[in-house]
């Protein structure tokens, strides 16, 4: 007897149906204040990388449409476009970017997207918020400095500020590349995967990204504030990145846990140094081998 064709037997369907329910599940859990409710915010965007990078992007589509329609009827419009911002559309773009060759998975642009999207998050939150979100975290920071008894005029306290919602707005590509890195492990085990697992540290990023973060940076420059921080953190993301797989690529256990240590210690010069590194790695360094 032959199998009955239809919707509800077609795989990339089903499957973009239970990301989208899984995507919309964790969303919720988040915006409801439950607990772990950030944490799966951040990793919202596994579900539609599995479908993904298994039945190609028709799944994942499919799967941050239905999860957007149903936070829209639930939460309401705000909440359906964190979802998208944060997850749904860089996940899918992301995908339609990796999965254009037909053999392998493509690296190149992948990398910038998550540079691209952090900075067009951070964007869209502070046309939201204007100066609110920077005044609340002001006044939240002052009674501690006070408590720890640490005196900071106001310009240090709200370049402080600055400097962490930069940061907050980059550390969006950490979730989305932890998803997708992930979720390609676990297909390739079960040999699921659309495509071979690629070697991670040789992606390298368009010839023409750099442009981006030195625009970014001369805007800053020329005009400090706070959207201009937010784009060029956003868009050096990715260089930073590239200058993490370099070091990974040559350095090995007690080497990285140095290196890592000296990170966290030293955070902002340090990671100046890692950008530095991925910008020698993108002109300095002959491209790998197709």
């Amino acid at each position: 007897m032959r199998p009955t064709a239809g919707v509800l037997n077609d795989p990339r369907i089903l499957a973009g149906g239970a990301a989208g329910f899984a995507c919309a599940a964790a969303c919720l859990w988040a915006f409801r204040g439950l607990p772990l409710g950030t944490l799966l915010l951040w990793a919202s965007s596994l579900p539609l990388f599995l479908a993904g990078l298994s039945l190609g992007q028709f799944s994942a589509a499919l799967g941050a449409a239905l999860a957007a329609l149903a936070l829209l009827l639930v939460v309401g419009f705000h909440g359906a476009v964190v979802f998208l911002l944060v997850a749904a559309l860089p996940a899918v773009t992301i995908l339609a970017a990796a999965l254009r060759r037909p053999d392998r998975l493509e690296l190149s642009l992948p990398l910038a997207l998550l540079g691209i999207w952090p900075a067009i998050t951070g964007v869209a939150s502070l046309l939201v918020t204007g100066e609110i979100l920077e005044q609340a975290i002001v006044d939240q920071i002052k009674p501690v400095l006070q408590e720890a008894a640490i005196t900071a005029d106001d310009a240090t306290v709200a370049a402080l500020v600055r400097m962490g919602i930069a940061f907050a707005s980059a550390a969006l590509a950490l979730p989305l590349m932890l998803c997708g890195i992930g979720a390609q492990a676990w297909l390739s085990r079960r040999r699921l995967a659309l495509r071979p697992a690629p070697d991670w540290s040789s992606a390298r990023l368009p010839s023409w990204y750099p442009v981006l973060p030195v625009a970014a940076l001369a805007a800053a420059w020329m005009a400090p504030g706070l959207m201009a921080s937010v784009v060029a953190t956003a868009l050096l993301t990715p260089l930073f990145l590239q200058g993490l797989a370099a070091v990974h690529r040559r350095a090995r256990g007690p080497v990285l846990v140095l290196f890592y240590l000296v990170l966290v210690l030293f955070s902002v010069p340090a990671a100046a140094l890692v950008v530095g590194l991925g910008l020698f790695e993108q002109f300095g360094r002959k491209p790998p081998q197709s």
